[in-house]
C-alpha cells in the first residue's frame, strides 16, 4: 500500500484505504457522500472529486454532503438554482442557502452538521 492510501483524521484516527480514489470505478456506486469538517474543503480543488460529483448529478444519482461539504458541491456547480444547507460557516457560499436542518431537492441531500447527523443518516438510509 502506498503512502497516499494512509489517511489520518483531525482527531488522530488513522486508517489504510484499500484503494486510492483514482483506482475506483466511481460509476459502480449509487451515492457519493462527502463528510463534513474543515478538512473536506481541499476536495473542492480536486478535479477527480469535482468530476465524480458532476457525473453523479448528471446521471441523477444521489449526492450527499454534511457540515462544510456542501461548499464543495457548490464549487462543483451542482447547487445552482437548488436549495441546500450546511454549517453556518459555509452557508453564505451556497447559491440558494436554506436554514433547514436537512434539504433534499431531488437527489442532492445536504445537512448542517453534528447536531443533524442522526437525522441525516436516517434520511440517507431511507
Amino acid at each position: 500500500m502506498s503512502d497516499s492510501q494512509r489517511v489520518e483524521g483531525r482527531n488522530g484516527i488513522r486508517f489504510q484505504a484499500d484503494q486510492s480514489l483514482s483506482e475506483i470505478d466511481a460509476s459502480a456506486f449509487d451515492i457519493v457522500f462527502l463528510p463534513g469538517g474543515p478538512g473536506v474543503l481541499p476536495l473542492a480543488k480536486n478535479a477527480l472529486i469535482t468530476e465524480i460529483i458532476q457525473s453523479y448529478d448528471h446521471e441523477s444519482k444521489f449526492v450527499a454532503a454534511i457540515y462544510a461539504a456542501p461548499k464543495v458541491l457548490a464549487q462543483a456547480g451542482i447547487l445552482e438554482n437548488r436549495p441546500a444547507t450546511g454549517h453556518s460557516s459555509v452557508r453564505s457560499e451556497i447559491p440558494v442557502p436554506s436554514q433547514d436542518r436537512i434539504v433534499q431537492p431531488n437527489r442532492i441531500i445536504t445537512s448542517q452538521g453534528a447536531g443533524t447527523a442522526i437525522e441525516f443518516g436516517i434520511k440517507l438510509a431511507a
